[in-house]
């Protein structure tokens, strides 16, 4: 209402110019008065103008306002929806990696009433990774024992190993899919993308992969079927690490625990590696059968193209 009163007082002010300068017609005029009269119509122009800039200016106001609160909303809108889609997601894939409000972070899975920390990485892929292996400096030795790479070490913020037995579980619990992310000493990125990944058994055999995917070439294909092995069980184990390498040493082309990790398909001295692992969205819990995307589905394609 204030806006409102303003804008008709100037719009009153210009009416009373307008109808002096028709009185003004009819009439004589000296000089003086003429200038007198002058001077007044410029101080009053000058008056409208500056009561026009504020107008101006507190409508601008009042839009900007108005335009927040609309964004607020939306913000309120969408945290909700992501929210109620974020726990449909997770009843239906429990391993997904979202942490609240983030999709990058520490998250705690539970798995058949047991609960474990994992990383979670929704920047170099999408959401919903979890990251089963990361060396990003030279500050881990990866040459480690049996027990070791079963349960896991490292620093879960800086370089790591998830551990065979939770990766064991993770894997036969929903297909999942695994992306390995690969940098060299210059800065250039490639990646090997397998859509079901998966590891069973006592010594954790690497049954599956699943297809191909990437820019970095098909290293993996040789260590399937491979049990994972560490220099307790083999001493002429080059690298002296853990990897999924036969006793012939098939495989060890692709050993990324390596002294020096290897792809042999993109053979490169690399500043980092990373692996990581994601439910198969498309597919039903009990097997591998496609089956037609849901509503669910189709939000998670969206979510991983506009993370």
């Amino acid at each position: 209402m204030e806006l409102l009163t303003k804008l008709v007082v100037v719009l009153l002010l210009l009416a009373r110019v307008n109808a002096d300068d028709i009185a003004d017609e009819g009439g004589s005029m000296s000089f003086e008065n003429l200038q007198s009269r002058i001077k007044n119509y410029e101080e009053n122009i000058k008056k409208n103008e500056a009561e026009m800039r504020i107008l101006e200016n507190e409508i601008a106001d009042v839009n900007m306002k108005i335009s927040h609160e609309n964004e607020l909303r939306q913000l309120n809108k969408n945290s909700y929806l992501s929210g109620v889609l974020r726990s449909a997601l997770l009843g239906i894939y429990p391993t997904l990696c979202l942490p609240n409000e983030s999709v990058t972070g520490l998250y705690d899975i539970k798995l058949n009433d047991e609960s474990f920390e994992v990383v979670c990485d929704g920047k170099i892929a999408g959401p919903g990774w979890i990251v089963i292996q990361r060396r990003s400096d030279d500050n881990l030795d990866f040459n480690r024992g049996w027990k070791e790479y079963q349960n896991g070490f490292g620093n879960i913020g800086g370089s790591y190993f998830i551990g065979l037995k939770k990766l064991r579980q993770l894997t036969s619990f929903v297909p999942h899919e695994l992306y390995i992310h690969l940098e060299s000493l210059n800065g250039e990125t490639r990646f090997a993308n397998y859509n079901h990944f998966k590891i069973e058994g006592q010594n954790y055999r690497l049954i599956s992969l699943g297809d191909y995917n990437g820019t970095a070439g098909d290293a993996f294909a040789d260590s399937l079927g491979n049990d994972f092995l560490t220099n307790e069980y083999n001493r002429y184990f080059f690298g002296k690490t853990g990897w999924w390498i036969s006793y012939d040493q098939s495989g060890i082309g692709s050993n990324l625990n390596a002294a020096y990790s290897q792809w042999q398909t993109w053979p490169k001295v690399f500043r980092s590696v990373q692996m990581m692992i994601r439910p198969v969205m498309n597919s039903v819990l009990s097997n591998c059968e496609p089956k037609h995307d849901n509503f669910l589905v189709q939000f998670w394609k969206w979510l991983k193209y506009t993370s």
